[in-house]
């Protein structure tokens, strides 16, 4: 009978060290990247024609929920971002070089278990 529940209980450990290294942050992230949130102002985004000398905004809440009083500034952040979302995402805007960028990224990455090693 010992030897059962010790088994039940290594069992039980792994699976939630799977389920919180493995699973759960790719759930997260793909439950974020395909709600319409995040498509349609993905969609708004890709279709922003960006003028020269601009200041590009690219991240999570954080940056989204920045207000500046500045028409040069393009918001490009989305709730929800991940360094992969965001990656995947800078392959549709093209960016002037003229135009600054302030990056903030990485805050949903940790929150979703991801390992340091990925977020480096």
């Amino acid at each position: 009978m010992k030897k059962k529940v010790i088994a039940l209980l290594i069992i039980s450990v792994s699976t939630y060290f799977i389920y919180m290294q493995h699973i759960r942050p790719w759930y997260l992230e793909y439950s974020i990247i395909n709600s319409e949130k995040y498509l349609n102002k993905k969609q708004k985004i890709e279709n922003t024609i960006i003028k020269n000398n601009s200041k590009i905004l690219l991240g999570d809440s954080i940056l989204e929920a920045l207000i500046l009083d500045d028409k040069n500034i393009y918001y490009f952040s989305i709730s929800g971002e991940t360094i992969n979302s965001l990656t995947n995402r800078l392959k549709y805007l093209t960016i002037n070089e003229s135009s600054t960028i302030f990056c903030m990224i990485g805050i949903n990455d940790l929150l979703f278990n991801k390992s340091l090693n990925n977020i480096y």
